[in-house]
């Protein structure tokens, strides 16, 4: 027990304190009593084996929640990292089915690259694809002298989905290149 005058510790039993002379009230001293013997049941009840056991048990469960939830957060970041990359061919890096990756000039119909026909555009890389159309090579010559836009079409993006090249039309592709993918 703890002195309320000088704050020094009483024995449990003493009728007052020995360093100011307090007299220690009865009611106080078996509250005091009591409060030392839940002490004293609860650090053994701690130290149990059973009691320990149940401790164990328990930081177990929690240890193996958290590696649960760990693991399926790390599942779920992949799979929406995955279906990004599936969904948005345009950066990918990869060539879609049925599409193949250009960089240059091209005349549709007469380069073996590119005939006539309704393409999807995407980009090769993370950033945006450069591709220019001119309804002729005479209007991108034109354009080249004179510093002045010829094209009928621009794309600056990472996908455009359904463009129809005509025969005869020029093709401009700056790097890093775009991917076809004919419909």
């Amino acid at each position: 027990m703890i002195c309320k005058e000088c704050g020094a510790k009483i024995p449990d039993g003493a009728k007052f304190c020995g360093e100011c002379g307090w007299v220690v009230d009865e009611k106080e001293a078996k509250k005091a009593e009591q409060k030392a013997k839940e002490r004293e049941k609860a650090k053994m009840k701690a130290e149990s084996p059973v009691e320990v056991l149940r401790l164990k048990r328990k930081v177990r469960k929690y240890r193996i929640l958290t590696w649960v939830f760990g693991i399926l957060f790390v599942l779920m970041v992949m799979a929406f990292a995955g279906a990004n990359i599936e969904d948005d061919t345009g950066g990918s890096g990869k060539v879609p089915d049925g599409g193949f990756a250009l960089t240059g000039t091209y005349v549709v119909g007469e380069d073996a690259e590119l005939e006539e026909g309704v393409y999807d555009i995407y980009s090769v890389d993370e950033y945006s694809a450069d591709v220019k159309i001119y309804e002729s090579m005479d209007d991108l010559k034109a354009e080249k002298s004179t510093n002045e836009s010829k094209y009928i079409e621009w794309f600056y993006s990472k996908e455009t989905k359904g463009y129809k090249l005509r025969s005869g039309y020029v093709v401009v592709i700056d790097e890093p290149g775009a991917m076809f993918v004919k419909r």
